[in-house]
């Protein structure tokens, strides 16, 4: 099944894959335009191709310090980074690192500007308390206003940092308790609506940044792990199904999207 997909579902799909170096393990959200710049330094020492810069880099009235507060609000942290993210993007470049950035645009944290500004825009019972995962919950996709939120979000990035060539779009909640207020009494077409939504965001985006990937997007991992055995054991069939190292860049921007849709299939 991976030479399949190797062969026939992505671009380049045999060529070398890019090393990468994240650096979540190394700092979580505690960092500033320094620490980056000097993580910058010792992935040129490496040799190491590309820099992802992780959660933690947004939110001001709500600073992204811990996954409580922020998500939603995706605007540089300017207390950690006051030149914002164009400054990095030229940091890594001129060590001859290519920059990349995480997302998770379909997710708002209740404590967030964007919750205080559309609650009607969560996935949440009216007459159930909210249902958290990670601290976080899911915008509604069904809703066109949410579509066109999510896809600015990714639009804004790349216009404003055109040198941006790698997307880590995550997801780290599955959907509970799930009710769109813009569906009203056609709760029935939800999951199914909700799913279209995200399709057409992700249409939009490849069709202004092009991409060619495995269905949307190149890359995508049932499970984010370092120890074999626990892939096997919480992925399932994911497994055989999935190569798990398809990162793709070919002058465009990469986005790599982990979703735990693939963990059943």
């Amino acid at each position: 099944m991976h030479k399949w997909v190797r062969n026939n579902a992505l671009l380049d799909g045999n060529v070398p894959r890019m090393t990468l170096l994240n650096n979540w393990e190394a700092t979580h959200t505690s960092f500033n335009e320094q620490r980056l710049t000097e993580l910058f330094d010792e992935a040129h020492k490496l040799g190491v191709d590309l820099f992802l810069l992780d959660d933690g880099w947004f939110g001001n009235k709500y600073p992204r310090n811990d996954d409580k507060a922020g998500l939603g609000d995706w605007q540089p942290d300017r207390s950690k980074l006051p030149n914002g993210i164009g400054k990095l993007v030229k940091e890594a470049s001129a060590r001859g690192v290519k920059f990349g950035i995480w997302l998770e645009p379909e997710m708002v944290n209740p404590k967030s500007e964007l919750y205080e500004t559309h609650p009607d825009w969560i996935l949440k019972l009216p007459n159930r308390p909210e249902s958290y995962g990670r601290n976080q919950l899911v915008l509604d996709l069904t809703n066109p206003a949410v579509q066109n939120f999510v896809y600015s979000i990714v639009d804004d990035m790349m216009t404003e940092n055109p040198g941006i060539a790698f997307i880590k779009w995550d997801c780290n909640r599955s959907m509970t308790n799930a009710y769109s207020t813009y569906l009203k009494n056609r709760q029935s077409h939800l999951y199914i609506n909700y799913t279209k939504g995200l399709y057409s965001v992700m249409e939009r985006i490849r069709k202004k940044y092009p991409i060619y990937p495995l269905c949307y997007v190149p890359e995508a991992a049932a499970v984010q792990t370092t120890k074999p055995s626990n892939i096997l054991r919480s992925s399932g069939p994911a497994t055989i199904r999935m190569p798990w190292s398809v990162s793709l860049y070919n002058g465009d921007t990469l986005i790599f999207f982990r979703q735990i849709l693939f963990r059943h299939m």
